[in-house]
């Protein structure tokens, strides 16, 4: 079962703020391609750190599991 429609999924690929942010950067001269990816390839190192650092961290302790949830009033 999928969630969205095959033509809803391409509508919204179509208005991907992404995609359009690139698409205008380069027809007005302000990006380049290398400049793209040099910036995807930032985005996929920041997130493939952080996936490592979860994936190395210990697990919190249960008593830590509600703190930080709850706004304690006084």
């Amino acid at each position: 079962m999928l969630y969205f429609t095959e033509e809803e999924t391409a509508r919204n690929r179509a208005r991907d703020p992404i995609e359009s942010f690139k698409k205008k950067g380069l027809e007005r001269g302000l990006l380049s391609e290398e400049k793209i990816s040099e910036i995807d390839a930032k985005r996929a190192a920041t997130i493939e750190e952080a996936v490592k650092f979860a994936e190395e961290s210990n697990w919190p302790v249960s008593d830590e599991l509600f703190t930080e949830v709850y706004v304690s009033y006084p």
